[in-house]
């Protein structure tokens, strides 16, 4: 704020300043030329007035007084006619029938100054200084004088009350123009002063505050990239937040995941060292059960660092376009004993024609997933369909199975890394890690769709557009 009201005043000091010389510099141009130029234009009037009235006189040689009486009275001045004795042979003083009001002292003295030139003017002051006479006098063609007289006001007088109003309009715009800069400048230093502000806050992390500028200009613009910049990263700062919490959370359900293992190992490697399995069986039980978990915590693992892989964008993705039915076919007869064990009836519903751009890789463990999952979880001698549909640009792919809906409330829980279904499916044990969904989700987005799950009237879908 400092620094903008200091551009502020320099911008009014500049403005006062350049205002300021222009000012003086007009009041001293007119106080040096404008009498100059008053009479230069005087000298130029009566030149030309001389030659039109020559000419009337010509015309009018029966009315010469009527012409010139009527000429003086339109252009407000006097004329006189002089012979070559400089006596008055005819004039448009039509209201004195004297000449006593005529100057012949200063006439007599500018024919004297004229000599051989056309033309001659002079400005002379009254006593009281109030008024002044301009006297010019031309030689006609017949070697008579035309003298031209007009009163005026003082020329100096009149060059001092110019400057006067000059210095009072020159101050009266100096004044406007500091207002409306003033106006100007805080138009634009404000909407400044605002967006210094409010990235300020979003310096300190606070996004909450937006620049609402009026106009159609760079300055709004730029304000709408302060916005949107804002808004970015606000939704940025929200994720990164969400992603610590899932982190923190993440090694909480790991601490707890590994709990269970480490203990059930730590207490039969117990057993084997202090002889408590005594016999040949009983420590192959032993090792049996530590292999197993052990099996069980390296499962975990390698899921674990599939799926960061899969969160940090660290696998290439190679998209090609897949016959999703011959696909589907292939992967499914991994699964047939497992069928056969639970009974369970399973449907394909899907055109041979329709394709798929995915990675095959990523869509292999995503079926595998996702199938798996639904054997998990489908009911003795229950129903798994896999429907596959098109729509506009985009291929819908939803694993149906029958059994326990999911609560309303955690449908959305379920692609969390270690949320295990069982919590809410009436405590079944699958025996999984909750992982295998999150590596759904992870794969599906990294391709380009998106996941979703939703309870259906006797079972649970899950699926994904991709």
């Amino acid at each position: 704020m400092v620094k903008i009201l200091k551009i502020q005043k320099k911008l009014f000091i500049i403005v006062f300043i350049l205002i300021f010389v222009f000012m003086i510099m007009g009041i001293i141009i007119n106080y040096l030329l404008l009498e100059n130029f008053y009479l230069y234009k005087t000298e130029k009037n009566f030149i030309s007035m001389s030659k039109d009235i020559e000419k009337g006189i010509k015309r009018e040689k029966e009315n010469q007084r009527q012409y010139l009486i009527k000429y003086g009275k339109e252009r407000k001045i006097r004329i006189l006619i002089l012979d070559k004795n400089l006596e008055v042979e005819e004039t448009s003083y039509y209201h004195r029938k004297d000449n006593s009001n005529i100057p012949f002292g200063k006439i007599k003295k500018m024919v004297k100054e004229q000599g051989i030139s056309p033309y001659i003017c002079r400005v002379f002051e009254k006593k009281n200084k109030l008024y002044s006479k301009i006297i010019c006098i031309s030689y006609c063609k017949n070697g008579n004088r035309l003298v031209l007289m007009k009163n005026t006001n003082n020329v100096k007088e009149s060059v001092i009350i110019a400057n006067e109003f000059y210095f009072i309009v020159g101050m009266m715009i100096l004044i406007m123009a500091l207002l409306v800069i003033s106006i100007f400048s805080k138009k634009i230093t404000m909407p400044i002063i605002t967006m210094r502000d409010v990235t300020a806050q979003m310096a300190d992390l606070k996004f909450e505050r937006k620049i609402n500028i009026k106009g159609n200009d760079e300055i709004k613009e730029l304000a709408e990239s302060i916005n949107q910049m804002s808004e970015k990263l606000q939704n940025s700062v929200n994720h990164m937040q969400q992603d610590i919490i899932r982190r923190k959370q993440l090694v909480r359900d790991l601490s707890h995941e590994l709990k269970t293992p480490i203990a059930v190992i730590k207490g039969y490697a117990d057993g084997l060292q202090y002889g408590i399995a005594k016999d040949k069986i009983s420590r192959e039980k032993y090792c049996k059960v530590i292999v197993e978990e052990c099996d069980k915590m390296d499962h975990m693992v390698k899921e674990l660092l599939e799926l960061s892989k899969l969160e940090q964008v660290m696998i290439e993705t190679k998209i090609e376009s897949i016959k999703i039915y011959a696909f589907l076919e292939e992967i499914l007869e991994k699964y047939e004993i497992s069928l056969e064990q639970k009974k369970c009836n399973l449907l394909l519903e899907c055109d041979k024609n329709i394709i798929i751009k995915a990675d095959c890789f990523l869509l292999e463990r995503i079926m595998e997933n996702l199938i798996g999952n639904a054997l998990k979880y489908v009911e003795y001698e229950g129903k798994i369909v896999i429907m596959v549909k098109e729509f506009a640009q985009k291929v819908k792919v939803s694993i149906f199975n029958s059994g326990d809906k999911i609560a309303v409330e955690e449908l959305e829980k379920v692609w969390d890394v270690f949320y295990k279904i069982d919590k809410s499916r009436k405590g079944q044990k699958s025996g999984g890690h909750g992982i295998g969904l999150a590596i759904v989700k992870s794969a599906v987005e990294l391709m380009g769709g998106n996941v979703f799950a939703e309870n259906k009237e006797n079972g649970v879908v899950f699926g994904y557009f991709l």
